[in-house]
């Protein structure tokens, strides 16, 4: 059926439940949000057999027993849910579609921003979870570059989880400096006086390294553990602010 689509509820025998992270990039659905595993079917393709497709090309997983949860339609055409049960690690699954797997707790979903089928799919499994409606996080579906930046940080961490915690600060301090080194790179670039290169730059290179250089900060803040990075941040902003103005109108 045109339109029709298969998602699996994938859970362990610890309660906890595996998620799939989402790239962040215009032209898909539900960008940047935590997903679960499923597609579009292919013509003639019945709902069970798009679960076990689609379960097989994104985590290579096969002959897992699946459960119907049941059908919702949604704007698209139908949504069948599954659920299997599976006790591995998410850290060995390929992912050859989005950023990462991750096994969350049920009282942990309600601090993900869902995609909206994944939402779905988890009420059919169990009503009574915790969630978190994905229409009231952000206004038309939009984040704030602080829940991006802030999803970037989890993502870092979690890679990067067996090295100590001051080790990663660390690291991400100092990523903050390699990154002003491309922007100054860049700039070279642009005035034409890099010696082996010459003019190997445009402005919109020097505009683009100068975002990195702020999308590294902001990680940064996440990462040390600040609790409100943007209201510690905003504070800052209005003291450096305050300061300046008042100094040159002094």
């Amino acid at each position: 059926m045109d339109g029709a689509s298969s998602n699996v509820v994938i859970s362990n025998s610890r309660g906890q439940f595996l998620m799939h992270l989402r790239d962040f990039k215009p032209g898909i659905c539900n960008p940047g949000r935590w997903g679960l595993v499923g597609g579009a079917a292919e013509p003639e393709e019945d709902p069970e057999r798009t679960a076990r497709r689609e379960l097989l090309e994104e985590t290579g997983l096969s002959g897992l027993p699946l459960a119907h949860l049941g059908s919702y339609v949604s704007e698209d055409g139908p949504v069948s849910a599954f659920h299997a049960v599976w006790d591995g690690d998410a850290e060995s699954l390929p992912v050859p579609e989005g950023i990462m797997f991750r096994w969350f707790a049920p009282e942990q979903l309600a601090l993900l921003h869902l995609a909206d089928y994944a939402h779905r799919c988890l009420r059919l499994h169990d009503p009574a979870l915790r969630l978190t409606d994905p229409a009231a996080v952000v206004p038309a579906g939009r984040w704030t570059p602080w829940e991006v930046t802030g999803e970037l940080a989890a993502f870092f961490d979690a890679k990067a989880a067996h090295l100590p915690a001051e080790s990663r600060w660390h690291l991400q301090v100092l990523k903050i400096g390699e990154e002003f080194g491309e922007a100054a790179q860049a700039l070279i670039g642009v005035t034409g006086t890099n010696p082996r290169k010459g003019r190997s730059h445009t402005w919109d290179d020097v505009t683009a390294e100068v975002c990195d250089v702020i999308v590294t900060a902001m990680v940064t803040l996440h990462r040390l553990g600040v609790p409100d990075p943007a209201g510690v941040f905003a504070a800052h902003l209005e003291r450096t602010a305050a300061r300046t103005l008042a100094a040159g109108q002094g």
